[in-house]
């Protein structure tokens, strides 16, 4: 495994992995301070319920399309001159998916980080009122890295099946718009679509009043039931992705 996932390192080099995400993320950064830019004193007493669902939804319109380069950029020289049936005398196709899957994941548990060092940056920079929750902090940490994982395998399984990899840039796109509309279906229709999972598992509730027009945030206990979700859609992404991709003669 060791020997698998250096080989993915030493084919990333030179790759440019790192410009989409960071693209991203100055993108993020921006929207966000703008969003906090203007607090008023009601607001400021719910900032971090307003940052972190700020966070969430924005998640759920970039993070498809981010995730579905990454996979793109890491898969596609497995393509050129039939890389993929080469690698198959060098490597067992378990231990080369795998360790593909691995690099993914050390990239977007990486982009998660930053992603909570800017919220802790913005935090400091408007003097939110009270420290950052702990708690709220890992579970946004989690669902968020746990959505992440489970596109990812999606992913992959559309980069490595598929030459072309437009075909898994436009499922990473159409998800992007998914995971932003279905915020607005009920929660039995969310559950269908994994991009729509990072609002589906957020602790953070809007409450907008529409005679007074007031919202208001706060937070709820997260939902295991969920969370199962989440769990079942990455389990079976992954048994398919075994039994498909080991299978597979090129």
């Amino acid at each position: 495994m060791k020997r698998a996932l250096a080989l993915e390192f030493k084919k990333a080099y030179r790759r440019h992995l790192w410009l989409v995400p960071v693209g991203i993320l100055l993108f993020e950064m921006l929207f966000l301070i703008w969003a906090v830019y203007d607090l008023g004193a009601e607001e400021k007493a719910q900032a971090w319920q307003i940052l972190f669902y700020q966070a969430s939804l924005l998640n759920c319109i970039l993070m498809p399309i981010t995730i579905s380069v990454i996979s793109s950029r890491l898969c596609d020289i497995e393509h050129q001159g039939h890389a993929l049936r080469q690698l198959r005398t060098l490597i067992p196709p378990l231990q080369f998916f795998i360790a593909k899957f691995f690099f993914g994941a050390i990239i977007l548990f990486t982009l998660v980080c930053i992603q909570l060092l800017m919220l802790l940056g913005l935090s400091i920079w408007k003097e939110f009122i009270g420290y950052a929750p702990p708690l709220q902090i890992v579970i946004f940490l989690l669902t968020t890295l746990a959505v992440n994982l489970t596109i990812l395998l999606l992913q992959q399984l559309l980069s490595l099946a598929f030459v072309n990899q437009m075909i898994a840039f436009a499922a990473g796109l159409l998800g992007s718009l998914l995971g932003l509309f279905s915020l607005f279906f009920p929660a039995s229709l969310q559950r269908l679509f994994i991009w729509s999972y990072y609002g589906y598992l957020s602790t953070i509730v809007m409450d907008w009043n529409p005679e007074t027009r007031i919202t208001n945030f706060y937070y709820a206990p997260i939902n295991w039931t969920r969370l199962a979700d989440t769990c079942c859609f990455f389990c079976s992404l992954l048994f398919i992705g075994i039994i498909s991709f080991t299978n597979k003669e090129e």
